[in-house]
């Protein structure tokens, strides 16, 4: 019995003591240190375990300008748009941003436009600010609208656009990729515009434009066969510069086409084409003025490419004015050398002046010199004015340099004048 009596209190005992420890256990311990400084902000090792799931909340985009209130459509009638959420791209032209970000955007949003999307390219052409900022953005727009329905790019340009600043533009540019495309429905719509105008007529320029693009010939020969006017001016600007992209022979053969009995015009545009052959290549220019005839042109070519080349290489432009053969072509050369070279670098123009005794063929170089340097140097301008062999010339030269004296040393002009200056009687 007594083994079994052992055997039972031992096992009573586990039992008890089993169930006290368990009970112990599943209370949440409370250590008697917990009030010692930073244990009570320690989380259970187990809660830095288990990752907080992510919950991506919807954004909310900032305000947008509302969409134009209509566009023009090719029938005429006005289109109410549709309260249509502009895609991120257009969103971004809206908003505005850096400039290289809001081209970027707006560029991808007319690659793309066509009749289904139209509308929303239109109001962000809208939202941008109105005026000149904005002529770039304009210009695609009129360009990708004008691909597949350049009646409804027209008809917005000419009823929604400012005509002093914008309107003339946007039109030039519709049609010239109009014409570029089809170029005869391009050129009827043109002429059905300007029934009441049997002369000038101003669209044609954009039409002249868009057949350059294509075919410059063709375009040349129509410039030909504009009256005089705004079409005829503005299309010569587009296509000087076309034929000399294309190189200095084609441009010269060109040129040789308008007509001599429009002395004006032909005047003009042989400048023009002076003007940018001498941006590219000042010396090509200059050979090229040199096989002209004596007058308006030449002169017009020779100012252009003196103003470019005195800017490279004034020695050897300056040497080629001096040496042109034809005495009143060289002292208009010279005068205008002088012109130039004198606000850059006076002192290598003195010495230039100097290879030259006084003359009637000098005078005006000299008093185009005179006239430059007055301002910084006039005390030197007076000693120049008086080597002017034309009393007349010279009276005005000197008066010239002695006034701008006296505003900076006024006892200093008054003493040489008394002294040296030609008295009023004397003068012619």
């Amino acid at each position: 019995m007594k083994p079994l009596f052992l055997f039972c209190l031992i096992w009573i005992v586990s039992v008890g003591l089993s169930f006290w420890a368990g009970t112990q256990l599943s209370e949440d311990p409370q250590p008697a240190n917990r009030q010692v400084k930073g244990l009570n902000e320690e989380k259970p090792n187990a809660a830095k375990l288990i990752p907080k799931k992510k919950v991506t909340l919807p954004s909310v985009p900032n305000p947008l300008p509302p969409p134009p209130e209509s566009i023009i459509l090719a029938n005429g009638d006005l289109d109410a748009v549709d309260q249509t959420e502009f895609p991120p791209n257009l969103r971004r032209a809206m908003e505005g941003g850096g400039l290289v970000e809001r081209l970027g955007s707006y560029l991808d949003a007319v690659r793309a436009m066509d009749s289904g999307n139209s509308q929303l390219v239109l109001a962000a052409f809208e939202a941008l600010p109105k005026g000149y900022g904005r002529h770039l953005e304009m210009k695609l727009l009129m360009r990708s609208w004008a691909t597949f329905d350049p009646v409804s790019a027209l008809a917005y340009a000419n009823e929604k656009l400012d005509a002093r600043s914008e309107r003339r533009f946007a039109v030039a540019e519709a049609l010239a990729e109009w014409a570029s495309r089809d170029s005869k429905a391009a050129l009827d719509w043109a002429k059905a515009q300007n029934e009441d105008q049997l002369e000038d007529n101003p669209l044609l320029a954009g039409v002249i434009k868009g057949v350059a693009e294509k075919n410059l010939d063709e375009a040349a020969k129509m410039f030909l066969e504009l009256p005089p006017g705004r079409a005829r001016w503005q299309s010569s600007h587009h296509l000087v510069q076309k034929f000399v992209e294309k190189g200095l022979d084609e441009t010269i053969a060109w040129a040789n086409q308008i007509p001599r009995s429009d002395k004006g015009f032909r005047d003009n545009l042989l400048g023009q084409i002076g003007a940018q052959i001498a941006k590219n290549d000042p010396i090509e220019a200059a050979k090229w003025a040199d096989t002209l005839e004596t007058g308006d042109a030449r002169n017009r070519i020779i100012s252009t490419v003196l103003g470019q080349w005195v800017s490279r290489a004034p020695d050897e432009a300056s040497q080629w004015a001096s040496k042109i053969e034809d005495p009143s072509t060289r002292s208009h050369a010279m005068t205008q050398m002088a012109n130039y070279w004198s606000v850059r670098d006076p002192v290598a123009t003195a010495e230039w002046l100097n290879n030259f005794p006084p003359s009637k063929d000098m005078d005006p170089v000299v008093g185009a010199f005179v006239t430059r340097i007055s301002g910084r140097d006039p005390e030197g301008a007076v000693g120049w004015a008086m080597s002017i062999v034309d009393e007349k010339k010279k009276a005005t030269a000197l008066n010239q340099a002695l006034t701008a004296w006296r505003r900076v040393d006024k006892q200093a002009a008054d003493k040489w004048s008394n002294a040296n200056a030609p008295q009023p009687s004397q003068a012619p």
